[in-house]
């Protein structure tokens, strides 16, 4: 049996005019890992003297899952990088959720000192 999945038992009855009713045991799998999901350590970056924002860039994480598909990832906020931020302490958020809605999520600080 794989690891990390959950085994439900269910009961398939089936009846025939001839033979009658004859109950099968039947197990429905489902995945209940998590994806993988790291995020890059904590930004830095300097505005100008003269400006209250500046443009920042970090590598994007990628997810990965124990299934051949790879989840879905998304960010609050909604930022891709490189963008614009604004002088101050912005947390990033990405996560990455699987089919099975099996969902991880990572986070790390842009500070952008003025």
């Amino acid at each position: 049996m794989c690891k990390n999945v959950a085994v439900h038992p269910v009961a398939i009855n089936l009846t025939s005019l001839h033979l009658g009713t004859a109950v099968f045991p039947y197990f429905v799998t489902s995945d209940v890992t998590a994806p993988v999901i790291d995020c890059p350590p904590d930004v830095v970056a300097e505005a100008d003297w003269d400006a209250d924002n500046t443009e920042v860039t970090w590598s994007v994480p990628v997810a990965v899952d124990n299934s051949p598909y790879l989840p879905l990832v998304s960010v609050v906020p909604a930022v891709v990088p490189p963008t614009i931020m604004p002088i101050g302490v912005t947390e990033v958020t990405y996560v990455a959720e699987d089919g099975n809605r099996n969902k991880a999520k990572c986070s790390f600080d842009v500070e952008v000192r003025g």
